[in-house]
């Protein structure tokens, strides 16, 4: 699990039966009761935090490389001076970026439903 954004335990008390109870209800009472649309503004809060954590560090990145090929323009190498070419942190694509990013994403589910296969074999093997 990755400590730095990590959000805790559920501090909502989540009843199986209630949970089943919800579900057989017509869809205008689950709309009445509005747990859906609770879940829905919680999710969208997490997906902007991440969002601002993903965009601070692409411009962390930003930085750090233009600072890199400024510091590499004005030094040398043996009387030449060393191209962007040479290094691949300056040729970063903002779709490598993002697709590294949704790797990184779908590892992490993956992760996780492994760990609950994992749960589920040792509780099937008691």
């Amino acid at each position: 699990t990755n400590t730095k954004s990590d959000i805790g335990p559920n501090p909502r008390i989540c009843d199986d039966d209630a949970r089943e109870e919800y579900r057989s209800l017509p869809g205008h009472e689950q709309e009445r009761l509005g747990f859906d649309a609770v879940l829905h503004e919680r999710l969208r809060d997490l997906v902007r935090g991440c969002d601002r954590i993903v965009n601070r560090n692409k411009d962390k990145l930003r930085q750090e490389v233009a600072q890199q090929q400024r510091a590499r323009q004005g030094s040398t190498n043996g009387g030449n001076t060393k191209t962007n070419s040479d290094d691949p942190a300056a040729n970063i694509s903002e779709d490598k970026v993002r697709k590294v990013g949704l790797d990184r994403a779908r590892l992490e589910l993956l992760e996780e439903d492994v760990g609950r296969m994992v749960a589920e074999l040792e509780r099937l093997d008691e």
